[in-house]
């Protein structure tokens, strides 16, 4: 069992063709749900901070690219990298996660079912943030004492990351 169905929650998931993103501009005063079905909306959703923190940001954008209409045209292609690279450009997480979907279209444009394979690369930077969250609470929790206090700068935990 992944820590994703471990937790049972996730401000980001791939459902029925569409990007389900939790609002995070709701957030405390109630919790909403965008379902997004294109670029312009994935590139809308990380420039009006609907969604927060950069390693959700990049799956964010992983997914976005599985919204492109169609794969196999390289002006559509590299028009919605840039899209989405222009909304946030500062965040490290969406540059990386967007060359990793430009290397995985890159090896895989001869085969029939193009959507497919960037949709698999997308949940699996989804399933390695999770992962990596894991282990990064698992390591913190054997260095860090049980009385610390920890305060973040920026946006944490599972609002902001494919995990906790």
């Amino acid at each position: 069992m992944s820590i994703l169905d471990k937790l049972g929650f996730s401000p980001a998931r791939w459902e029925n063709g569409a990007l389900i993103v939790l609002d995070q501009r709701t957030l405390p005063e109630s919790e909403k749900y965008l379902r997004i079905k294109s670029v312009d909306e994935t590139a809308e959703a990380i420039g009006n901070l609907t969604v927060r923190g950069a390693p959700l940001i990049g799956i964010i954008a992983a997914y976005g690219l599985c919204l492109v209409s169609d794969p196999f045209d390289d002006q559509e292609f590299e028009n919605a990298c840039e899209k989405l690279l222009l909304s946030r450009p500062t965040a490290v997480n969406l540059s990386w996660a967007v060359r990793r979907m430009i290397s995985v279209r890159d090896k895989n444009r001869d085969i029939d079912d193009l959507r497919a394979i960037l949709l698999t690369e997308a949940e699996t930077i989804h399933r390695e943030d999770a992962f990596m969250c894991e282990k990064i609470g698992e390591f913190g929790n054997d260095i860090i004492p049980q009385s610390c206090r920890i305060l973040t700068h920026c946006n944490a935990g599972v609002l902001a990351t494919g995990g906790i």
